[in-house]
């Protein structure tokens, strides 16, 4: 599911479609692309999916991760930037809070890398991340109570983390935070 913004992004969507029915053999009915979709019909397929992919190097956020992970899906994205630093994290349910290690009890996604990165560094990534299509086999074996777990944490962190309730909560402390010194400030003049 993509938005295109351009005659460029549709006509690459439609090299991938190809390569992806064309060249790789994948039957149509189990890899569907999507594009300009009304918001109703993401929500639906966000509903029906178990996966999300993000295979963009080095993007500075990743909203659409965020998104996909706060409707429930497991995210697989590439281990660099936003996504690696700041939205698929590990996550301790118990405690509600980022912490350090990613094991399988905090878990929230999977992370990939692949040769072509700019940054790429044999000896530090092939050992630390797999390949995306390393990746599909991993997830492809997880259990249904695993791929739930993942599912919970993943959700929990970024609803905590990027929710608009979490948003206002801490606009409101930076506005009480500003208040009060306004307030320490007028007093000082009046001495």
């Amino acid at each position: 599911i993509v938005s295109t913004r351009s005659q460029e992004d549709r006509d690459y969507v439609r090299q991938l479609s190809s390569w992806a029915h064309d060249e790789l053999s994948i039957p149509k009915e189990l890899l569907k692309f999507h594009t300009d979709c009304p918001y109703e019909q993401i929500k639906k397929y966000l509903s029906e999916s178990t996966y999300g992919i993000n295979a963009m190097w080095n993007e500075h956020f990743g909203i659409a991760v965020v998104e996909y992970v706060a409707s429930g899906l497991i995210p697989l994205v590439h281990a660099s930037a936003g996504p690696l630093l700041d939205i698929v994290v590990p996550w301790d349910v118990e405690h509600r809070c980022q912490v350090k290690h990613n094991t399988t009890e905090t878990r929230t996604g999977f992370f990939f890398k692949d040769q072509s990165d700019p940054d790429y560094d044999e000896l530090l990534d092939a050992k630390k991340y797999p390949t995306l299509s390393e990746l599909f086999v991993t997830v492809i074996n997880l259990t249904a109570k695993e791929k739930k777990d993942i599912s919970k944490r993943g959700r929990e962190c970024v609803l905590h983390k990027f929710s608009d309730f979490k948003f206002h909560q801490d606009w409101s402390l930076v506005l009480e935070q500003l208040e009060s010194r306004s307030s320490v400030i007028s007093n000082k003049k009046r001495k």
